[in-house]
């Protein structure tokens, strides 16, 4: 998995299997507590962990998706950096940049590259 190479759809997805949420593809039938009955639930995104439910994707392929995607405490920050391009930065906060992704011309999905790589990069220093 090479994080600089996904399409959106690809980073949306690695986002929310590390977040916890699982893609059901199948309509389901399941207890809801707050009815106290059985749901029907079409396609949908759940975090067992909570017990949320989405029938949407939980990070949408939208810039406030992007930055909601981007782990908690990070900053980022967008550069020229002259004969190498743009790029687009980002590290934890009171830190130095630690992740880079160049600039495609396709900001969502670059931001969205840029928060995968900070989430494994946040995985490899606890």
């Amino acid at each position: 998995m090479n994080p600089q190479t996904m399409t959106c759809d690809e980073c949306r997805d690695e986002l929310a299997r590390r977040a916890g949420w699982k893609h059901i593809t199948e309509p389901t039938d399941e207890w809801d507590a707050d009815t106290r009955s059985m749901t029907m639930y079409p396609e949908h995104w759940i975090r067992e962990s909570t017990h949320d439910v989405a029938y949407c994707h939980p990070y949408p392929p939208t810039l406030d998706g992007a930055a909601g995607a981007l782990p908690e405490g990070w900053w980022w920050s967008k550069f020229e950096t002259g004969s190498a391009g743009v790029k687009w930065v980002s590290g934890p906060e009171n830190g130095f940049a630690s992740v880079t992704v160049y600039d495609t011309g396709d900001e969502i999905t670059d931001r969205y590259r840029l928060a995968l790589c900070c989430v494994i990069a946040g995985e490899k220093t606890t």
